[in-house]
């Protein structure tokens, strides 16, 4: 996986931090389910077949949470 890749899979979990936000909505995800969601996605990326070198877990997790460096 390449760097675009990682990027555009943290914009998608950011996509899903504002049911973490807005907690009124019916299928809002608790602040450690999102944690675990995150984690989880980051299992699998390292355990992608190629590796992943040029992977951030720190930027990718700040992408996640939709701050940008």
């Amino acid at each position: 996986m390449t760097r675009e890749d990682f990027e555009h899979i943290a914009q998608c979990c950011h996509s899903l931090a504002g049911l973490v936000e807005d907690q009124s909505q019916p299928r809002a995800f608790t602040r450690d389910e999102f944690d675990r969601f995150i984690d989880r996605l980051i299992w699998a990326i390292h355990a992608s077949p190629d590796g992943s070198p040029a992977f951030d877990h720190t930027l990718f997790v700040d992408r996640c949470n939709g701050k940008v460096n």
